[in-house]
């Protein structure tokens, strides 16, 4: 757990082999991100994350203001994934850089967010 007084820069949960079930690793930083109490990189690479998944976490990240990059790369994220980046960026100020490479759609999901977010907004790099 991250706790409130942590300087953490970097969590990495990347490639976590030792999580039977891809879905409860991020229910026990579902709390932090929506506290606010988060490193400002956060990689969740490589973890067989689904959509279904991540819904209580994207849904925690809407109200974050310390997450900065966020790596959900090499998961099988599809275009509903992109539908809830999309409602995270239209509330969330901090986050700048989302990285989804090797998803199971990439494509189109950077065509998703393309076309879902106005220009003012479409700061971040979708790599």
């Amino acid at each position: 757990m991250v706790h409130a007084s942590c300087n953490l820069e970097v969590l990495n949960l990347g490639y976590n082999d030792g999580n039977s079930s891809k879905g409860k690793l991020l229910k026990p930083i579902v709390p932090q991100v929506q506290a606010s109490k988060t490193p400002k990189k956060l990689i969740l690479a490589g973890n067989e994350l689904k959509t279904e998944h991540c819904k209580e976490f994207m849904e925690a990240l809407k109200s974050n203001t310390s997450l900065v990059s966020l790596d959900v790369s090499s998961n099988s994220l599809d275009n509903a994934m992109a539908d809830l980046l999309v409602e995270v960026l239209q509330t969330n100020k901090t986050l700048r850089r989302i990285k989804h490479a090797h998803s199971l759609h990439e494509n189109s999901i950077n065509q998703i967010l393309a076309g879902k977010i106005l220009s003012p907004l479409f700061r971040i790099p979708f790599l």
